[in-house]
């Protein structure tokens, strides 16, 4: 006789592991304290999960196919022209998994050790570092090199993904997550792109450091 697998338990089942899995990790959550939390025995719980990777995979998979999918895009320079606030459809094509799922995000970008979703992060800062080199650094670079070697975008690359995550985590409500993130991509990302470009075309208000006067003055304070 086949088993009947009911859809309250499931439910129950679901919740309790992403308290679980929020709390402790995926390394250090156990499917006892999962099946103690759902409020049914460690056996019942095998009937619907045959181990903790596959009661993981079903929270945290549609998240990371969609965040994954979110930084594989070509960058183009008219971005720069466009007001975030009346093109709310980038954020929401970026990050339309977030709402209602803030949990399983959280899970995914801080709890996802020792599974094959703990690459999310280096996958995203990646991406991310092969469009800015490929697209912005190109174009700031065409005649001249203002930005020089590759460390400086794999910085960037690095603190745009974690910035980003930590609004996503930690922005409760929407409308505070939707702020911050054009904020964050406005002062941040957007300023900086600007930023090279008026050091390119020599449009910025302010002396720049030649690369010689920086090199000696660090070559000076190392003789003392």
């Amino acid at each position: 006789m086949a088993q009947v697998l009911k859809d309250d338990v499931r439910d129950s089942i679901r919740q309790a592991s992403i308290e679980e899995f929020k709390e402790y990790g995926y390394e250090k959550a156990s499917m006892r304290s999962i099946a103690s939390k759902a409020g049914i025995s460690v056996g019942n719980l095998y009937r619907y999960y045959s181990d903790k990777l596959s009661m993981f995979d079903q929270i945290v998979a549609p998240i990371y196919d969609s965040m994954s999918k979110a930084v594989e895009f070509e960058f183009e320079m008219q971005f720069l022209d466009i007001n975030l606030l009346e093109h709310l459809e980038i954020i929401n094509k970026l990050f339309s998994s977030r709402k209602g799922h803030r949990d399983e995000l959280y899970i995914l970008l801080e709890k996802s050790k020792g599974t094959k979703y703990e690459d999310i992060k280096p996958v995203m800062i990646q991406n991310i570092e092969r469009v800015l080199k490929n697209s912005v650094i190109a174009e700031v670079n065409k005649n001249q090199e203002i930005v020089k070697g590759d460390l400086f975008v794999k910085v960037l690359a690095k603190s745009l993904v974690e910035g980003l995550a930590m609004i996503i985590i930690e922005a409760e409500e929407e409308e505070v997550f939707v702020q911050n993130i054009i904020q964050y991509i406005e002062f941040t990302l957007k300023s900086s792109i600007r930023t090279m470009i008026a050091i390119r075309d020599g449009k910025m208000n302010f002396r720049r450091l030649s690369d010689e006067e920086i090199y000696n003055n660090f070559c000076n304070n190392c003789k003392h």
